[in-house]
């Protein structure tokens, strides 16, 4: 695919209507808290604190999104390209690549701590899936994860030695349940249609 078509690779044929809009708001607002509702102080920044983490939010939505939302994404795509259930295999394989990603955070942070990013990471990674694979915007879907990511910055989860307590994991638990939901959802009548088309463009563009 060349570059031009990177960031939106099919035209604008379909768009998402005002009520799937509001749905993803509402998740994205969600991710968000569940990554704030559990601290109860935030942490005060420096303005160089702030511009640093400002930047490592901005790389990861580039990053991680071009890496596991489309280069992967679409490999994955192309690999299964002859399974008739290949969209929710490759948004599923994708997701568990993207988290399984954040082991190597092990270095420098606590055990407790990496595996609830790999839960979360895994659950936001079905999530971003889903919109890039519905609305064919990666810019979108990087512009959502480095706001998830600089919001996070500023409570004690994104510490090394940050405490994960039950609460977390309750989360993170509705999350899922609540990813489940839309994933069938989303699979659904025209809206799968839309998915099905767009995972199409990507095995033949590629």
């Amino acid at each position: 695919m060349c570059a031009s078509n990177l960031l939106q690779f099919v035209p604008n044929d379909y768009i998402a209507n005002n009520y799937l809009k509001t749905n993803y708001l509402l998740l994205v607002l969600f991710f968000l808290y569940s990554n704030l509702a559990n601290y109860q102080e935030l942490r005060m920044k420096s303005g160089l604190q702030l511009w640093q983490d400002f930047l490592t939010s901005l790389e990861s939505g580039i990053g991680e999104e071009a890496l596991c939302r489309f280069a992967i994404l679409a490999l994955l795509m192309i690999l299964c390209r002859h399974s008739k259930w290949k969209v929710p295999l490759v948004i599923l394989a994708s997701s568990l690549i993207f988290g399984l990603l954040h082991f190597i955070n092990l270095i420098d942070q606590s055990w407790s701590l990496t595996v609830y990013q790999f839960c979360f990471t895994t659950i936001s990674g079905i999530f971003f899936a889903l919109i890039f694979l519905y609305t064919g915007r990666l810019w979108l879907v990087m512009a959502i994860h480095f706001v998830m990511d600089f919001a996070s910055s500023f409570s004690g989860v994104s510490e090394m030695n940050s405490t994960i307590s039950l609460a977390d994991y309750q989360s993170i638990l509705v999350l899922a349940l609540l990813m489940l939901v839309l994933t069938i959802w989303m699979m659904r009548g025209k809206r799968g249609k839309v998915m099905k088309a767009r995972a199409q463009l990507l095995i033949t563009k590629n």
